[in-house]
């Protein structure tokens, strides 16, 4: 078994990924995790890892821990109609991170009021493949606050 400890992507408050408002997210058909009400501007890094995938539109990535565990990063409800508008990424795919390396910079000002919510998700996209514990609630700092642990099974 190997665990890795994420730490909060964004700061900001804690949804539980069943209050999500996106069926897909809140179903966990995109996997096990956790949603934040974002209150900063960039998305940094929860873990070491590497970067496997950037949406097309930057409104999300994965990145592969170092445990194997396929991180996806999701900002926002819908947030792929706005074409990449808002959106500003510093990584690209095969680029290796640090945990609290800041990955896409959001203006959150500019996309609220044109998407269902501004709700970010992070979930284990292969999670029938880890036991997620640990999870947090209430306030996060962003590269600081843990989120929540990952083991493989």
């Amino acid at each position: 078994m190997s665990s890795i400890k994420l730490v909060a992507p964004f700061s900001g408050s804690v949804v539980p990924l069943a209050n999500v408002p996106d069926p897909v997210f809140s179903g966990q058909m995109m996997g096990d995790g956790l949603g934040v009400n974002p209150t900063s501007n960039t998305l940094v890094a929860p873990c070491d890892g590497i970067i496997t995938q950037v949406a097309r539109t930057s409104h999300a990535l994965t990145l592969t821990a170092d445990n194997g565990a396929e991180v996806l990063m999701h900002i926002g409800i819908d947030t792929v109609k706005l074409n990449g508008q808002g959106f500003s990424p510093r990584v690209r795919q095969g680029q290796r991170v640090k945990q609290g390396e800041a990955l896409i910079d959001v203006d959150f000002a500019s996309i609220k009021g044109k998407v269902p919510s501004i709700t970010s998700v992070v979930v284990i996209a292969n999670s029938d493949d880890y036991t997620l514990s640990g999870k947090a609630a209430g306030s996060l700092s962003a590269g600081q606050s843990a989120f929540m642990t990952v083991t493989s099974r």
